[in-house]
C-alpha cells in the first residue's frame, strides 16, 4: 500500500526533495542539495534521494526511536573535509 511519494524540485539552483501523502494531506520539505552537483555527480543525487527517504521514515518519531533504511558505520572526519574547512 503506498501512503506518500518522494519527489524533487529544481528551485533557483538547489534540488529540493518533498514528500507528498497519497492522502491528500499537506506535503512537506525534506531536504535539499545543490542542482548543479547533483546534475554533475549522479552519485550526490542518489544520496539526497536516500537522505529524504531516512528523514521520511524518521518524520514525527520521537528521539531515540529511529529506523533507518541503511545501517552505516558513522561518519569521521575526513582529509577533503579539513581541507575544504580550511578554505
Amino acid at each position: 500500500m503506498k501512503i506518500a511519494e518522494i519527489y524533487l524540485v529544481d528551485e533557483k539552483g538547489r534540488l529540493a526533495a518533498y514528500w507528498r501523502p497519497t492522502d491528500g494531506s499537506s506535503e512537506a520539505f525534506l531536504c535539499a542539495a545543490d542542482a548543479d552537483a547533483c546534475g554533475r555527480h549522479p552519485h550526490l543525487r542518489d544520496l539526497l534521494l536516500e537522505l529524504a527517504q531516512e528523514l521520511a521514515l524518521n518524520r514525527g518519531r520521537p528521539a531515540g526511536d529511529s529506523v533507518a533504511l541503511r545501517e552505516r558505520p558513522p561518519l569521521g572526519p575526513t582529509r577533503i573535509l579539513g581541507s575544504l574547512a580550511q578554505g
